[in-house]
Order: structure tokens, then sequence, then C-alpha cells
């Protein structure tokens, strides 16, 4: 989950606005461009490097199962949250403007 404490967060908050920024400035540039795609590479691009560097720092190796695992728990985790926050009241507002699917 993303609720780690305040002082941490403070560590990141410039770094992400910084991203943000490079994404708009991106965009800017480009009409055409695909926020998804480049969201995609930041994510996988910083997962990518972490895991890498932490092999680094423990003397090499390499990524096994439960490290993959990890990795993928963490996306799944951020899948949920980006609902639970996000999309639920989207749909949910929509449900309300627009009616529910009738189910048998």
């Amino acid at each position: 989950m993303p609720y780690i404490k305040q002082e941490d967060r403070v560590r990141y908050d410039s770094i992400v606005d910084q991203l943000k920024v490079k994404l708009f400035e991106a965009a800017d540039e480009n009409t055409t461009i695909c926020f998804a795609g480049h969201l995609n590479y930041i994510i996988t691009s910083l997962i990518k490097k972490t895991y890498e560097g932490y092999l680094e720092k423990e003397g090499g190796g390499k990524l096994c199962y439960s490290d993959y695992n990890e990795i993928i728990g963490m996306l799944s985790c951020c899948l949920l949250e980006e609902y639970r926050h996000i999309i639920g009241p989207y749909e949910e507002k929509a449900m309300k403007n627009n009616g529910d699917v009738k189910w048998v």
C-alpha cells in the first residue's frame, strides 16, 4: 500500500513532481504522446533499475521467483489502489447518472 509515513513521502514527492513536469513537456512537444506508454516506461525502468541496484549492492546474483512475485504483488496493489480511489468512485457516479446494468 502507498501509505508510507509522511516524512518518507517528502523524500520522493519532488522527484515525482519533476517526472510529471517532464511528461507534460513531452506532451507539449508531441501532441500524439501516449501518457500510458510513457508512464509504463518510467515505472518499468524504475523497477528494473531498483532491483538491479539491489542485486549489485548485495554482491550480485540474479533475480529469483520471490523477487518477481514481489514486483507483481506491488504492481497489483497499485492497480487496486487506483481502482479503489479513482475508478470506483467514477463508476459509481456514472451508474447513478446513467443507470445500473440489470442482472437477471
